[in-house]
């Protein structure tokens, strides 16, 4: 009999820490799980708002870069820990749309969203346009008896040398943008080909945008291409630097919220999401990345430049593949 129990123990031992390793032990009841590849000065101020609208849940939003964050997604697929995916380019959520909720059947009082953004599949909502941008510190450029660069191909010029950085296409959707907007311009080739000599300035292909605006205003780096409402963020805290698009459009995409099938069965997360689309949106839309998803968006950022001129890519997955698969650096 004792030998009997002993088994039964071990046996209850086993099955706790294997459902412990896969996922299996349930989350409790207020614990909502939210992946964002927004930067985290917007996520500390979405947290803030979705706490005092929830006091009663545990919210945890997890940052990662947008190559980081759709990797994430599709390697959990259906055991994903996310209920809300935040701020991830679209091209990503197209790829699991098998683990995400049906959007068309939850009654949301949403925001008047641009209808051409809008997913037909109902699977995500519009979160942002991703739009990139050329930060350039003149004052540094200036000190080192440096010219400003007026256009793409300057920033080959060897001058520049160890005083630029850029977002990883591998790891950052921002990176990934520049890749499409270069292949687009010059053709595939001359769009690898211009990179093999981006790089010999490049100081750093930083994980993120937000990587690229830290060494900006350490003055590691003159110029970065990175994410506008980053670059708009920094100039709104006081820092110097300018803005150019080089007179060209604008290297831009779309990025979506969601609520994975996992989220959809956790009522905390149906209400967090709700109040996500319908309030959070439109206060980040307001303070931190005003490019237009809504028709009747109101902007109050003054440092964020009017009339962006957007090119607006949004590659399917084999195309991207395709090209990061290229990428060597």
């Amino acid at each position: 009999m004792e030998k009997i129990f002993l088994r039964i123990k071990i046996i209850v031992i086993i099955c706790l820490v294997l459902f412990s390793f896969n996922g299996c032990v349930p989350r409790t009841q207020n614990k909502v799980v939210i992946y964002s590849s927004s930067d985290q000065v917007r996520n500390s101020a979405f947290l803030e708002m979705l706490s005092a609208r929830f006091p009663e849940y545990n919210i945890d939003i997890i940052f990662m870069p947008g190559g980081t964050h759709g990797s994430r997604l599709i390697a959990e697929g259906n055991n994903t820990h996310a209920d809300i995916s935040v701020g991830l380019e679209v091209s990503y959520l197209r790829q699991v749309r098998n683990i995400l909720a049906d959007l068309s059947e939850f009654d949301f009082r949403k925001p008047n969203f641009m209808p051409d953004l809008l997913d037909h599949e109902n699977n995500y909502f519009p979160w942002e346009i991703i739009s990139c941008v050329v930060a350039v510190n003149y004052d540094l450029l200036n000190e080192l008896q440096l010219p400003i660069p007026s256009s793409y191909e300057d920033l080959l010029d060897p001058k520049y040398n160890g005083l630029i950085s850029m977002p990883n296409p591998r790891s950052s959707s921002a990176g990934h943008i520049f890749l499409a907007f270069f292949v687009d311009k010059l053709g595939e080739e001359d769009a690898f080909d211009y990179f093999d000599k981006l790089a010999q300035n490049v100081n750093q292909f930083q994980s993120a945008g937000s990587g690229v605006m830290t060494a900006l205003i350490n003055r590691d780096i003159a110029i970065g291409l990175t994410v506008l409402h980053n670059a708009v963020s920094e100039l709104s805290r006081g820092s110097k630097f300018a803005l150019t698009f080089f007179n060209e459009q604008a290297p831009s995409s779309l990025s979506g919220a969601t609520l994975t099938k996992r989220g959809s069965r956790n009522k905390a997360a149906l209400g967090v999401f709700e109040y996500l689309i319908n309030e959070v949106s439109i206060m980040d839309k307001q303070r931190f990345s005003p490019g237009r998803i809504f028709v009747d968006q109101v902007r109050s950022n003054d440092n964020y430049p009017i009339d962006v001129p957007y090119k607006l890519f949004i590659l399917d997955q084999d195309s991207r593949d395709y090209l990061l698969d290229r990428w060597r650096f």
